[in-house]
Formats: structure tokens, sequence, C-alpha cells
């Protein structure tokens, strides 16, 4: 995973994150943070703690993920994936199970 921070402010982020073909991001969540998802090139899929759950991103889709909502992200393609994350509240990581 390659992250290029954008905006790294108190109460806002922006990141331009590459998933490598096939590559999975650490699944986590955030207590106050509301994160906007951007897929920019190729085919995301975001997985939730209900493994019943998932969103699949295209480019130009965008997907909200609520504070408290465990999830990581898979690159479904068989080449780089790039996505916008903007994140907006007091930022923290808490790693999931």
């Amino acid at each position: 995973m390659t992250r290029i921070d954008l905006i790294k402010m108190e109460g806002a982020r922006v990141a331009r994150i590459s998933l490598a073909p096939g590559e999975i991001s650490p699944n986590h969540y955030h207590t106050e943070v509301v994160e906007n998802v951007v897929c920019l090139a190729g085919k995301l899929e975001i997985r939730f703690d209900d493994s019943s759950k998932t969103e699949v991103l295209v480019p130009g889709n965008i997907y909200e993920i609520k504070p408290e909502e465990p999830h990581f992200l898979i690159n479904l393609c068989d080449s780089t994936s790039e996505y916008l994350l903007v994140q907006k509240g007091a930022y923290d990581f808490v790693p999931a199970q």
C-alpha cells in the first residue's frame, strides 16, 4: 500500500492511496472519523465486520464509512487500484480483528 498525504491537519485528512493487485488494507475502525472513499482507478471492495456487508467501487464511485464501523479494502484488479480517502473528525486508527 502506498499513501500520499495531501492534507493532514487537525480535524481533516486527505490522502491518495494505491493498492497493488490483490492487496488488502489493514482491518480497522475510527472512533470519531467519517471516511469518504472515492475510487480513482481499478476496482475496490470495502468489506465490513459483518461479512455479509460489502461495497464495490469503480472509478467515480464514492462511499461514506461511519465511525465505529470496522472495515478494510481489497483491490479486485490485476493492476493497481487507487482511491482518494477523505477523513473528517478527530483522527485515530484502531486495529480490528
